[in-house]
């Protein structure tokens, strides 16, 4: 979302109330999600500027959201969150965006596989996340908010406890030399989708027929 100036973009990012905003208005949007995270990142601005950025850039916030859904959820409109936004933070007496772009959803892929168990047992799967660029992946494998929502959406659909699920989150399609080379030319063809992957673990209890 893009923002007056610096000092409007450090106001939000710096009160939990700016959070909240953004972490309810995804939650009235998008009805039937849950567990949601939001993180936010200043673009084009630093901690210590409170005017407008350079020419080139734009004062703006990144809001990068975590959620579990048990069916697919249409995203808002660039409009409609635009609007809901701003309600939430009027409420709060902080500053109004002039404008919002909302991204695709991530696209997760999951192999599924019918179990019967008969005493404990541990089941092993990989759930892949296909997102916009490398700079994105890395930030999100270093999220302990995604690790979570991994767990839970596995505990959920599984109908174990997260502390029977265990998950090694990695970047796939990436690599040192790609991330800068996205950074220099962010519209360069890529040869395969970035991602991460989640590698699932899971102790089934005996007795339950689950579909993973």
């Amino acid at each position: 979302v893009e923002l007056a100036n610096c000092a409007e973009v450090n106001q939000i990012i710096d009160s939990p109330d700016g959070k909240q905003a953004f972490n309810d208005t995804l939650l009235d949007l998008m009805k039937g999600v849950m567990d949601t995270n939001v993180t936010l990142t200043a673009s084009g601005c630093t901690k210590t500027t409170t005017t407008a950025p350079a020419a080139a850039t734009t004062a703006a916030i990144k809001a990068r959201y975590t959620y579990t859904s048990l069916t697919n959820v249409s995203k808002p409109t660039n409009e409609d969150f635009k609007k809901k936004l701003n309600e939430k933070l009027g409420a709060v007496s902080l500053p109004t965006v002039t404008s919002a772009t909302v991204e695709n959803n991530a696209a997760v892929t999951t192999t599924t596989t019918t179990v019967s168990v008969v005493q404990t047992q541990t089941v092993k799967t990989t759930a892949t996340v296909k997102v916009d660029n490398c700079a994105t992946v890395r930030d999100m494998s270093k999220d302990a908010g995604v690790k979570r929502a991994f767990v839970q959406t596995m505990a959920e659909k599984v109908g174990v406890g997260e502390a029977d699920v265990k998950c090694d989150v990695t970047p796939q399609n990436c690599n040192t030399r790609r991330l800068q080379a996205e950074l220099i030319d962010s519209t360069r063809r890529r040869l395969a989708d970035p991602s991460i992957q989640a590698a699932y673990s899971v102790s089934v209890p005996p007795g339950k027929s689950v579909t993973e």
